[in-house]
């Protein structure tokens, strides 16, 4: 038995002027479970009613331009829905949803989050030494101490979300964690999740591509991999340019197995086409 997920971040800048695209994909796609970031309460449901999927969890705020939440959208039942909080000494709101979505006889725990991001990620991705401060070693002499803070703040988001995890998870077969998480594979991060049980996609399932979310091509990213063209190095192994990294990821727990994996959402014209994020989406095929 087999349960297709997607998680992507949806870029909230500008948002409806590409829901139409994003739909396109979803739809032939065929998920099970869509993990979705910067979206809104409205934005989420009229993705689900498009695509005939179910809104299973959202956080209950206000649905305007600005609005940037992550949502659960599920193709089966679902029971138990909830909001994590996450934490943030600056007061500014990130969450993580979950619900126990129940799948071909199977009871399947399903969250989507987003902590906290950093500024000019695209560092983390192709600076030696913000990769190198990201995995903890030392800081760069010139670094923001905004990059550290950040990287201490996700330790205690990701705290927060698993151990919330872990306390709603009872009777579950199976656990799916995904969403936009701003750490890089070989972080902090990255390192206490894995630490805690949880198994990385990309590193299970036999991966179709880089497995990069974030592309130089993509006009959409802000933070654009352009100004960094002077590094020479690459975060994702197998990638088509020195400048893609990743910021996404799937996680399991249970009685799952990542069959493969691989990233939607760049057009096959990338100068002509439409991007539907800044971000690219990942699909996995787990075996339940």
């Amino acid at each position: 038995m087999s349960i297709r997920t997607l998680t992507w971040n949806v870029l909230y800048r500008d948002r409806r002027e590409r829901a139409a695209i994003l739909a396109d994909y979803v739809t032939r796609i065929k998920p099970d479970v869509v993990m979705l970031q910067e979206t809104s309460p409205a934005d989420a449901a009229a993705l689900a009613h498009s695509t005939g999927l179910r809104l299973a969890a959202v956080p209950d705020v206000l649905s305007d331009a600005d609005t940037s939440v992550p949502a659960l959208l599920t193709r089966a039942a679902f029971r138990a829905p909830s909001v994590i909080e996450l934490p943030h000494p600056q007061r500014r709101h990130y969450y993580g949803v979950t619900a126990t979505v129940h799948h071909d006889g199977a009871h399947v725990q399903a969250a989507s989050a987003h902590l906290r991001h950093t500024w000019q990620a695209g560092r983390m991705g192709c600076d030696d030494d913000y990769r190198a401060a990201a995995r903890g070693v030392a800081m760069p002499a010139d670094a923001d101490t905004e990059f550290a803070e950040s990287v201490n703040h996700r330790l205690d988001q990701l705290a927060c979300l698993l151990t919330a995890l872990d306390e709603a998870q009872t009777g579950t077969d199976a656990r799916l964690l995904a969403g936009d998480m701003n750490f890089v594979p070989d972080g902090r991060e990255y390192n206490a999740i894995v630490g805690a049980g949880w198994t990385d996609a990309w590193r299970a399932a036999p991966r179709l591509g880089s497995g990069a979310t974030i592309l130089d091509t993509n006009p959409l990213v802000l933070d654009n991999p352009r100004p960094y063209r002077g590094y020479a190095t690459s975060l994702m192994p197998g990638s088509t340019s020195r400048l893609d990294y990743t910021l996404d990821f799937h996680f399991s727990r249970g009685s799952v197995s990542a069959g493969r994996a691989w990233v939607v959402g760049e057009p096959e014209n990338v100068d002509t086409g439409a991007w539907p994020s800044d971000h690219l989406g990942i699909v996995v095929d787990y075996h339940l």
